[in-house]
């Protein structure tokens, strides 16, 4: 059999070291003289240190002897420095998404990983199944959508583990669901007027950075605060925005009447410069369209709007009146299907037309001939 019992003792009597008998350690030459100091168990690669417990050592001998026997045995799961923990893998995973992702996406990933690792502890990534994972689930007193984030990075995670051959196969993760609700929205007469008193109360950059943000809908605000002096590109109208860490552009085609605005700023001395910044150079803060757009609104006396309803989904609701759908949807580029019919609110405006086609009453005119007649 693989492996077995040792121990650093020797018989008092001859210097013989005691050996294994099934039971305890024993001088082979003097059966009388044992002891439980000293064992170690060795198999495989592995060597365990049980002083003076032998038959938590027999225990483990024959744990690892199983698991040997039916395939699933990894050196990995026995090393001191536990590879294979959840807690030490999870840090690494982090050290390689902080490489590929957005600062904003790094914060959120951090703090997912850092409940998973409060909540699995250093327990092995090949023990936790679809009942560890729906447990996780359950204790985090979240909503149902940030319950569905938590679990979406934890699959991030395991695919990412399961593609280096850390676990064998990928766990099943439970079902989250949940109704997102929809973002309130203007019209674009009403947009136009919070724009234009963001003009009025604020900076010409902070204008036209909201400005933007209604204009060119496949644009975050995160990435708009993002944009550098060397990513304008004016002789051929284009803003570039880099994917974080990748040699990849999201682009916007500029309007004629941008490129004259920005043919009126003076020439930065670096294109390294944030294009959305201060007098100090500074880069503006992350709620800083945010927060111009919601005191444009208390001046207005309009409420219940945010930044991103306000521009990105206003603006792709108004353009159906003058595109397609589908077309507005390539328009916007990152909106999956679901997100797409709340941003336009498809599904009520076909259940509409067919509500109008079976509407079998008779039109206000004819209400009201009808009751003058009988009147009469």
């Amino acid at each position: 059999m693989a492996g077995g019992l040792y121990s650093r003792e020797k018989c008092p009597v001859c210097g013989a070291n005691l050996r294994d008998t099934g039971r305890w350690m024993a001088c082979p030459n003097h059966p009388t003289q044992r002891s439980d100091r000293g064992i170690y168990v060795k198999i495989s690669g592995i060597t365990r240190r049980f002083d003076g417990n032998y038959a938590a050592a027999q225990r483990f001998l024959t744990g690892v002897r199983f698991k040997r026997d039916e395939g699933s045995f990894d050196k990995r799961d026995y090393s001191s420095s536990r590879p294979l923990s959840i807690d030490n893998l999870l840090a690494k995973w982090l050290e390689y998404k902080k490489d590929e992702v957005a600062s904003g996406n790094y914060r959120n990933l951090m703090n997912y990983a850092l409940r998973a690792t409060e909540y699995f502890g250093n327990t092995s990534v090949k023990s936790i199944g679809y009942a560890e994972l729906e447990d996780f689930s359950k204790s985090l007193k979240v909503s149902q959508k940030t319950r569905k984030n938590y679990l979406a990075a934890l699959h991030h995670f395991f695919s990412w583990c399961h593609r280096r051959g850390d676990i064998d196969k990928m766990p099943d993760f439970p079902v989250i669901r949940f109704e997102l609700g929809y973002r309130q929205i203007v019209g674009k007469d009403t947009q136009i007027r919070i724009i234009e008193e963001i003009k009025r109360i604020s900076s010409v950059k902070t204008w036209l950075g909201v400005k933007w943000l209604a204009t060119y809908i496949n644009v975050r605000p995160a990435e708009m605060r993002s944009l550098k002096e060397g990513h304008i590109d004016l002789e051929n109208g284009y803003l570039l925005f880099p994917h974080p860490k990748e040699d990849r552009y999201k682009t916007a085609p500029l309007i004629p009447g941008d490129v004259e605005i920005l043919q009126s700023f003076p020439i930065a001395f670096s294109g390294e410069m944030f294009f959305f910044r201060h007098d100090s150079g500074m880069q503006f803060g992350e709620k800083h369209f945010y927060n111009a757009w919601i005191r444009a609104c208390k001046n207005l006396g309009i409420s219940g709007v945010d930044l991103y309803g306000g521009t990105r989904h206003s603006s792709a609701r108004a353009l159906r009146k003058f595109f397609s759908p589908e077309r507005i949807k390539r328009a916007v580029g990152s909106a999956t299907n679901a997100a797409f019919e709340r941003y336009f609110m498809i599904e009520g405006e076909e259940v509409r037309e067919v509500f109008s086609q079976a509407d079998a009453a008779p039109t206000p005119h004819q209400i009201f001939n009808t009751s003058k007649t009988a009147t009469t």
